[in-house]
């Protein structure tokens, strides 16, 4: 389990403590853009290509991740002795956002690859999905710090549009 250092009042309990350390994290965010991303720069090509790209980039964005996290905590932390296997198996489960966070629009674009669905239309929602994603992670993250439902909407919607700017920004850069 991942350590917070947020003072004990402001943790978050029960399913709210599930939803953000498990699902709302900075390395699944940072996998859902990235998957958008490369959706955004890759709209011309076959879904088979982008879905590679995609699986490739999530793929090598957390294991270059998740080798930093390992290099970064193994030693002496906190007064005890991390080895190397336990500073890997840490990494691995605090970089697991990288391969979750873009499950959807893959599972999508995968549908598009094998002609489940229509390509255009699998390249489309697997991009609309990402973006779903960021908004449905602004809600959690606003749900739990207790605000008021339509408060979490719109920072849901805040952190939706934020993402598809930064989308926007990558695409065009690449």
């Amino acid at each position: 389990m991942r350590t917070m250092s947020t003072p004990n009042a402001l943790r978050p309990r029960g399913l709210r403590l599930l939803a953000r350390n498990e699902y709302v994290t900075a390395e699944a965010i940072y996998g859902t853009l990235l998957i958008c991303a490369v959706l955004a720069a890759a709209d011309d090509e076959p879904e088979s290509e982008v879905l590679i790209t995609g699986v490739a980039a999530s793929f090598v964005f957390w294991f270059a991740h998740a080798f930093a996290i390992t290099i970064t905590r193994r030693g002496v932390v906190d007064g005890r002795r991390v080895g190397l296997r336990g500073a890997s198996l840490d990494a691995a489960y605090h970089s697991a956002g990288f391969l979750t966070g873009p499950i959807i629009p893959i599972l999508i674009l995968t549908a598009g690859t094998f002609d489940v669905i229509d390509g255009t239309v699998a390249y489309w929602a697997a991009l609309s999905s990402g973006v779903a994603v960021l908004v449905a992670m602004g809600i959690v993250a606003g749900w739990e710090l207790g605000l008021r439902w339509y408060r979490c909407v719109l920072g849901g919607i805040a952190t939706g549009l934020v993402g598809l700017v930064i989308i926007t920004l990558k695409a065009i850069f690449d």
